[in-house]
């Protein structure tokens, strides 16, 4: 199967304009966060199923590296991918209080599946996954930390802190 490969500019939506988004999304037409997650979670699923495992993710190692905040979408895609067949493991940030609500909720769901998840002192998933879902960066992502993720620069397993740029 081969994958047009686009070559235009990228459309984009800046922060202030998908802050606006969600908040209509949820003020002006009534569509929860719980919701805007498992659309955007199960559209990723079927992206990863189709375009990176070959349709089928049965047996497939699948790394899920989810952070605290509001981008819960990777966590319903690692559900998604768990009841598709695929080897799931999730990497969290940090401990599930830490979480925000609405994606702590989707941990706790993964945490009743049997679903592998660890923080990043853990390993989780194997050692060479057909595919990594990046959960991490969300639009609310800022300062250093934004700057250190973005150059994935983030600390290892072994404890190193992460490089100056």
């Amino acid at each position: 199967m081969t994958f047009p490969i686009y070559r235009g500019e990228v459309p984009y939506l800046t922060t202030e304009q998908m802050i606006e988004v969600d908040r209509a999304m949820i003020e002006d037409f009534g569509i929860e966060l719980v919701q805007m997650m498992e659309n955007a979670g199960r559209a990723l699923a079927h992206l990863g199923r189709v375009r990176f495992l070959g349709g089928d993710p049965r047996g497939k190692g699948v790394t899920v590296l989810a952070g605290t905040g509001g981008n819960g979408g990777a966590l319903v895609c690692a559900r998604r991918l768990h009841n598709w067949g695929a080897r799931v493991g999730v990497l969290t940030t940090k401990p599930d209080d830490g979480f925000a609500p609405v994606p702590a909720h989707q941990l706790r769901i993964l945490r009743r599946m049997g679903v592998e998840v660890g923080s990043s002192e853990t390993a989780v998933g194997g050692a060479d996954p057909d595919l990594i879902v990046d959960g991490l960066i969300g639009y609310s992502l800022k300062g250093r930390r934004a700057t250190l993720y973005c150059l994935g620069l983030r600390p290892s397993a072994a404890g190193v802190p992460p490089r100056n740029p």
